[in-house]
C-alpha cells in the first residue's frame, strides 16, 4: 500500500499551512488538517488517512492524550503515527517510540526533507 493520505494535527496555523502545502506540493498527499486532537479524533475514521502526522504540544489535548485516545478506540488504533515535536531531545524521541509512534520529525523540518522522512518512515513499518 502507498502513503496516500496524511492527517495533519497541529495547532500551530502557519506552520501547519506551510506543512500541507510541502505535503501536497512535494510529495502530492491527500491531506486533511486538524488544529487540535478533538478534530482528530472526530474526523480520523471520515477521512481514513494512510498516516498521522501529530503535534506533541497542544492545548486541551496535547499530541500524547490524542495518540493514546486514538489507541483505545478499536477504529482508530491501526493508523500509524508520526509525531511532530520541537522537544527533539534523545529521551523524547525514546519515549514517543516506545508509546509505538513509527518515528519522530523535529521542528523546525526541512521542507526538501519531510516527504522523504514520512515515506522512509511508512515503508519501514
Amino acid at each position: 500500500m502507498n502513503l496516500e493520505k496524511i492527517l495533519l494535527v497541529d495547532d500551530d496555523e502557519l506552520m501547519s499551512e506551510f506543512t500541507v502545502m510541502t505535503l501536497m506540493s512535494i510529495g502530492s498527499f491527500q491531506v486533511k488538517y486538524c488544529n487540535s486532537g478533538r478534530c482528530a479524533l472526530d474526523s480520523v475514521v471520515e477521512f481514513m488517512p494512510d498516516l498521522i502526522l501529530l503535534d506533541v504540544m497542544m492545548p486541551e489535548m496535547d499530541g500524547v492524550e490524542t495518540f493514546n485516545e486514538l489507541k483505545k478506540n478499536a477504529s482508530m488504533a491501526s493508523f500509524p503515527i508520526v509525531f511532530l515535536t520541537g522537544k527533539n531531545t534523545k529521551e523524547a524521541i525514546k519515549k514517543y517510540t516506545d508509546m509505538g509512534a513509527i518515528g519522530v520529525i523535529s521542528k523546525p523540518f526541512n521542507p526538501q526533507v519531510l516527504c522523504t522522512t514520512l515515506l522512509t518512515l511508512w515503508n519501514d513499518q
